[in-house]
C-alpha cells in the first residue's frame, strides 16, 4: 500500500510539473530506501538522520541541508545533522525553523538577508553566507516531529515550488521513519534505566556493598544513562562553606572553587537543580562563575543537582558534563531520581561515624540512642565496641543493608526505625514513609483509592511494594530479610513481558494496592498476618510470565504450558509455579524464616489465591458468594470461608480496572483494548477461530467492551463487597460513574457516525512479531529455567512440602492445585 501511494504521488507529480523522468526515478528510489528503512527491526536515531539528509541531497541540488527534532514537551527543536553544526537547540517560535515547526508552513526565501527571522548569527560564526533557503515540516500525522533546511542550490538560483513537492514527497516517508526511530530510541533509554535502577537498587541491599561500590555504581549508571562525558560529587561542608570532591577510594578532597563558585558551588548555595546549556545561561547563572571561564567562552553543558535531606540540609552535589547538546527535562528527571539513594548512602555513612565516636562511652542514654537510629544490627554500639575485653575501634566496611530486626524488640510497632529514604521507612509521625521525585509518600497514600499505579516507573512501584509489606507487619513478624525481599520483587518484576499493554507489572501493583484499598486497617481484622501475607505474595504474582493471550489461546495452539497442565486453569498454574519457583532461588527467597507449619498453611493459601483469578472461575464463585451473603451463613471464623473472602478481595481486585478513578479507568479500559486487539491478531496469523469480542475495529466497539464488562462481570461482583468490605463503596461508586462515562461514549459514536478507531495505538508488524517472539521464546525456554531454579533452590528452605523441600523441586509436570 505505501508503494502504491509513493508511485501515485509520483503520477501526479509527473502530470503537474513535467518532472524529468531521471528526477522522478530518483525521487522513487530514496522514498522507497525511507519506506523500506521503517520496515527494519531497530532504528537508530543518529543514523537515521544521516539517511534522510542524505535522501534530501539525492533530491534537491543544494549545498547545506539540515535537519532539526521537535520537542513539543519542552517546545524546543535541536539540529541532529549540518555540515558545520549540530547539538545545539533553539525555541519553538524563533527564527525560520522555529516559524515552520509552528505553523507548519513550508517557506521558501529567495533572499534571507531580507527577512526579519532570519538569524545572521550563525553566517558570521561559520563564514558561510547563506543567500536562498527552503524550510518544510516534517510530519508524523497530524504531528509535526521535524523540519529540513535547505541552504543556497548549487547552481546559484532559488529554490522553486517544484523543489518543494519533491521534499514534500520525501519528508512523508521521512515522518514515519522518524516516529520509529524515536519510538525505538525512547523504548531502549527507557529500558536502560530500568535495568539500571534495578541493578543500583540490588547492589544497595547486597550484604558486600560498601560505601565506595555503592557510589561507584551510582556513578557508573548516571554515566551510562545520561551518555555523559564526566560525572562528579561534591560533599557540601557548610561549615567551612566549601565543596569537597569524592576520589573514589573512601575520600573527599577540597577543590579550588568554593561554595557559590562553578556550577555545583552555584547549585549548593541555591539547592535544586541547574541545567546549564551556555555561557550567557537563562537561568541568570554569571558567566564568570561557571568553571571560572571568561564571558563568551565555550563550554561543555552541564546538569547539577543538589542533593537535599527532607529537612533541608545540603548534603552533596552531583554534577554531570557532556560534549555537545543539552540535558533534557527527561535527563532532569533521571538524575533527581538517584537523589534519594545518594541521600541514604550518606545518611548511613554519617551513622555510621556517629557510632564509632560513641561505641566506647559509658553513657547508656547515648548508646541507646544511636543504637535506635542504627539501620542494621551490624552497625549497632555492640558490633562496634566488639566482644568484652577487646579494643575494638573501627568498621572494616558499612553496610548498606537493614537488619530484618533492626530496631530490637522493644521498639518495633513503637513508629521508630531506621531513617533511610531509599527503603520504606517508620517516620517519627509512626507512618510508613517513601520520598520519590521529592515528594514524600506515605502508606495512606498507597492505600487511597486514587493512587495512579501508571503515574510510576517500575523501580517506584517496588519502592511502594516494600512499604505495603512492611506496612501489613509481613516483614517484622516472618523476619524476611529486606536484601530477599528487593531480590524477589526485582525477579517478580522482571519476569512480567514488557511487550503486554496490559498483563504487565503496572497491572500487578494496582491489584495488590487494590486488596489494601479493601481491606482497610481495622475494617477487617480477623485477617491474620500470614493471611495478608499470602494476599500480598499473590497480588504481585498472580498474573507473573503472562503471555498477553488468554487461556483458550494457549489451548487452541496446543502451547506448551496448556499441554504441561491439561488445559486446567493454564495461566493461573503457570503464575503460582513462578510464584515459587522465583523464591527458590536463594538469594530471593523470602519464605526463609516462616515457620515449617506456617509455610505450608502459607503456601497453600498463595495457591488458592493465585486459581481463584481464573476467569472461568468467576461465576462459580460469583454464585457461592451470593449465597452466603443472602443467607447470612458466611462464618469467617471456619477456614473455608476465611479462604473464600480472600480469594473474593484478589479476584475482586484483579477485575477491578474500571473501579478506579474515570481518568485512570479509561486508561486501563485502553490498555485492554490493546492487548485483546492483539490476540485477535494473533489468532488471525494462527488461523484459528478469532475471539469476536477481542477483534476491536472502532472506538465504539472499545467502548461497548468496558460497559459490557461492567455490566455483566464487575458490577454484579463489586456490589456483594461493600456488605463485608465497607470501603469498597467508594470503588463501587467509581464504577458506576465510568459505566455512564463508556455509555455517553457509546451514544457519541453512534451519534456522529464514528466507526474507526482512534483511541488505541496501531500494533505495527515489527511489535506484533516482538510480542510474539517474546511469547514463543518463553514457551520454548519455560522448562529451562525452571529446572535451572529448581537446581539452585533445593534445599534452601522455599515454602513446599515436608522435610524442607524445595517447591521448585517439586516434578514441573504436576499442576499447582489448592487444598489437596
Amino acid at each position: 500500500v505505501t508503494v502504491l501511494t509513493i508511485v501515485i504521488a509520483l503520477l501526479n507529480v509527473s502530470i503537474h510539473y513535467h518532472y524529468r523522468h531521471d528526477d522522478l526515478l530518483d525521487l522513487y528510489e530514496q522514498s522507497l530506501h525511507l519506506y523500506q528503512l521503517a520496515c527494519s527491526s531497530e532504528l537508530d536515531t543518529t543514523e537515521t538522520v544521516g539517511e534522510l539528509v542524505t535522501a534530501a541531497y539525492h533530491v534537491l541540488n543544494a549545498d547545506r541541508i539540515s535537519l532539526f527534532l521537535v520537542n513539543h514537551k519542552e517546545q524546543l527543536l535541536t539540529c541532529c545533522m549540518s555540515k558545520d553544526t549540530e547539538g545545539f537547540s533553539i525555541p519553538m517560535g524563533t527564527g525560520l525553523v522555529g516559524h515552520v515547526a509552528g505553523t507548519g508552513e513550508t517557506l521558501i526565501i529567495a533572499d534571507v538577508y531580507k527577512d526579519a527571522r532570519f538569524n545572521q548569527s550563525f553566517d558570521k560564526k561559520t563564514g558561510y553566507r547563506t543567500r536562498t533557503l527552503m524550510c518544510l515540516p516534517i510530519y508524523d500525522g497530524n504531528t509535526i516531529v521535524g523540519v529540513f533546511q535547505a541552504i543556497n542550490k548549487k547552481d546559484g538560483r532559488a529554490f522553486t515550488q517544484h523543489d518543494a513537492v519533491f521534499m514534500t514527497i520525501l519528508s512523508n516517508q521521512a515522518g514515519s521513519v522518524l516516529h520509529k526511530a524515536l519510538t525505538y530510541e525512547a523504548i531502549t533509554q527507557s529500558q536502560a534505566q530500568t535495568q539500571a535502577l534495578l541493578k543500583l537498587l540490588k547492589a544497595i541491599y547486597s550484604e558486600s556493598s560498601t560505601f565506595d561500590s555503592v557510589m561507584e555504581e551510582i556513578m557508573q549508571v548516571i554515566y551510562k544513562v545520561l551518555h555523559a562525558e564526566k560525572v562528579a560529587l561534591y560533599l557540601v561542608d557548610d561549615i567551612r562553606h566549601e565543596l569537597l570532591v569524592w576520589n573514589g577510594a573512601n575520600s573527599f578532597q577540597e577543590v579550588r572553587s568554593g561554595m557559590g563558585k562553578g556550577p555545583a558551588g552555584v547549585c549548593a548555595e541555591r539547592g535544586g537543580l541547574l541545567n546549564l546549556v551556555s555561557p550567557a545561561d537563562e537561568q541568570g547563572v554569571p558567566a564568570a562563575l561557571l568553571l571560572g571561564l571568561e564571558p563568551g567562552r565555550e563550554r561543555d553543558p552541564v546538569m547539577c543537582l543538589c542533593i537535599e535531606e527532607e529537612s533541608g540540609v545540603k548534603l552533596a552535589v552531583i554534577e554531570v558534563s557532556k560534549k555537545a547538546g543539552r540535558f533534557s527535562m527527561d535527563d532532569e528527571d533521571t538524575l533527581k531520581t538517584f537523589s534519594a539513594e545518594i541521600a541514604n548512602v550518606f545518611r548511613r555513612r554519617a551513622l555510621e561515624s556517629l557510632a564509632r565516636k560513641v561505641a566506647g562511652t559509658r553513657d547508656d542514654v547515648l548508646r541507646g540512642y544511636v543504637d535506635s537510629m542504627m539501620p542494621d544490627r551490624s552497625m549497632s554500639m555492640a558490633a562496634m565496641a566488639g566482644p568484652p575485653g577487646s579494643s575494638r575501634s573501627h568498621h572494616p566496611r558499612m553496610s548498606l543493608i537493614p537488619h530484618q530486626g533492626m530496631m530490637g524488640s522493644s521498639l518495633r510497632g513503637s513508629g521508630h526505625g531506621g531513617s533511610s529514604s531509599s527503603i520504606p521507612v517508620m517516620s517519627s509521625g509512626g507512618k510508613l514513609t517513601r520520598t520519590i521525585r521529592g515528594q514524600v509518600y506515605s502508606m495512606d497514600d498507597v492505600k487511597d483509592g486514587s493512587f495512579d499505579a501508571l503515574q510510576f516507573t517500575e523501580v517506584e512501584l517496588i519502592h511502594f511494594a516494600l512499604l505495603a509489606f512492611r506496612y501489613i507487619g509481613a516483614v517484622d513478624t516472618f523476619h524476611i530479610s529486606e536484601r530477599h525481599l528487593v531480590n524477589y520483587l526485582v525477579a517478580v518484576k522482571e519476569h512480567y513481558l514488557e511487550t503486554n499493554p496490559y498483563h504487565n507489572f503496572f497491572h500487578a501493583f494496582q491489584v495488590m494496592q487494590q486488596t489494601l484499598v479493601v481491606l482497610h486497617e481495622g475494617e477487617y481484622s480477623h485477617f491474620t498476618k500470614l493471611d495478608m501475607f499470602a494476599l500480598c505474595v499473590a497480588a504481585i504474582c498472580h498474573d507473573v510470565n503472562h503471555r498477553g493471550v488468554n487461556n483458550d489461546f494457549l489451548e487452541s495452539v496446543e502451547d506448551d504450558l496448556a499441554v504441561l497442565y491439561n488445559d486446567v486453569s493454564v495461566l493461573e498454574n503457570h503464575h503460582a509455579t513462578m510464584c515459587f519457583r522465583l523464591a527458590a532461588v536463594e538469594e530471593n527467597n523470602i519464605f526463609a524464616n516462616v515457620k515449617p507449619k506456617d509455610r505450608k498453611e502459607l503456601r497453600k493459601s498463595i495457591i488458592s489465591l493465585i486459581l481463584s483469578t481464573d476467569m472461568r472461575k468467576h461465576f462459580e464463585m460469583q454464585t457461592k458468594l451470593q449465597g452466603q451473603f443472602s443467607s447470612g451463613a458466611l462464618a469467617e471464623r471456619q477456614e473455608g470461608d476465611k479462604q473464600l473472602l480472600l480469594n473474593t478481595v484478589l479476584h475482586a481486585s484483579d477485575i477491578s480496572n474500571q473501579c478506579l478513578e474515570q481518568q485512570q479507568a479509561r486508561r486501563w479500559g485502553i490498555l485492554v483494548g490493546q492487548e485483546f486487539r492483539r490476540q485477535a491478531r494473533h489468532e488471525r496469523k494462527r488461523g484459528i477461530p478469532v475471539t469476536l469480542f477481542m477483534d476491536i475495529t472502532s472506538d465504539v466497539e472499545l467502548a461497548k467492551l468496558n460497559r459490557n464488562f461492567i455490566d455483566f462481570v464487575v458490577n454484579p461482583y463489586w456490589e456483594m463487597l461493600p456488605k463485608v468490605f465497607p470501603r469498597a463503596q467508594t470503588a463501587l461508586d467509581n464504577l458506576h460513574a465510568n459505566r455512564e462515562m463508556w455509555q455517553q461514549l457509546v451514544e457519541q459514536c453512534e451519534r456522529d457516525g464514528h466507526v474507526t478507531l482512534t483511541m488505541i495505538p496501531d500494533d505495527d508488524e515489527q511489535a506484533l512479531a516482538e510480542s510474539k517472539l517474546e511469547i514463543d521464546t518463553h514457551t520454548r525456554n519455560m522448562m529451562v529455567i525452571n529446572n535451572s531454579l529448581a537446581t539452585r533452590g533445593r534445599g534452601q528452605g522455599v515454602v513446599g512440602g515436608g522435610g524442607g523441600a524445595s517447591a521448585a523441586a517439586v516434578a514441573p509436570a504436576a499442576p499447582a492445585v489448592g487444598g489437596d
